[in-house]
């Protein structure tokens, strides 16, 4: 596809800062060459979107050129916010037909990228595959049908060492759901090693590890 022709609108309420609201951060994907035309973080969706596609249309990220779209894809439920903010940049121009479909693994890659490195989160080097995620939800219905939550309480935490080749890191991993509200499992970096009972001490924020929620009904 010819590179402009096409965009990917997508945002996602998922950045926390110490002492604020949660933020919410838009993203505006060239389809033709998979590059970033405009990125940006804002209190609410609305302001994200206005202020992803503003810097799209006039400065894009990279070395695309400025420029308007021939048709945009969203997200559900994207559509008219995403249309509303295109008409604020594209005065005196056709609004580009807005259509709602599904985000391809590669935008959600491309955007669980970006907000795990603005956490402060290292990045892989490569993406994960089809047949990575594939064993990631085959793990995860494992775990949701076993529901350690029912005999695990989430202020017991495990102690765990990962070894990759030659380097052996410590970690805890937390249970989430004995009180009914959310299940899932939390995944940190311990500080410092946790050799004794109970990591209170070392456990650190959520911004240092993952965190994973799981639904009934769901199998993500």
């Amino acid at each position: 596809m010819e590179p402009g022709l096409c965009w990917r609108v997508t945002s996602r309420t998922a950045i926390h800062v110490r002492g604020a609201s949660w933020l919410t951060a838009g993203l505006v994907l060239d389809v033709g060459t998979g590059l970033l035309r405009g990125v940006a973080v804002a209190p609410t969706e609305d302001e994200a979107l206005a202020q992803a596609l503003a810097g799209a249309v006039s400065k894009p990220a990279g070395q695309l050129p400025p420029g308007q779209p021939g048709m945009v894809l969203c997200g559900p439920g994207l559509a008219e916010p995403v249309a509303q903010a295109l008409r604020a940049v594209t005065i005196g121009a056709a609004l580009p037909p807005v259509s709602e479909v599904g985000p391809p693994v590669e935008a959600e890659d491309i955007f669980d990228s970006l907000i795990g490195h603005m956490a402060g989160r290292s990045q892989p080097e490569d993406l994960p595959t089809p047949r990575d995620w594939t064993l990631l939800y085959i793990q995860a219905l494992g775990f949701y049908r076993a529901k350690p939550w029912a005999r695990w309480h989430d202020d017991i935490d495990l102690a765990l060492e990962v070894s990759i080749a030659e380097a052996t890191s410590s970690h805890a991993a937390v249970v989430i759901g004995n009180a009914g509200l959310q299940h899932g499992l939390g995944f940190y970096r311990a500080r410092p090693c946790p050799r004794a009972p109970g990591l209170a001490a070392g456990r650190p924020d959520a911004h240092a590890g993952w965190h994973t929620a799981l639904h009934p009904g769901s199998t993500r």
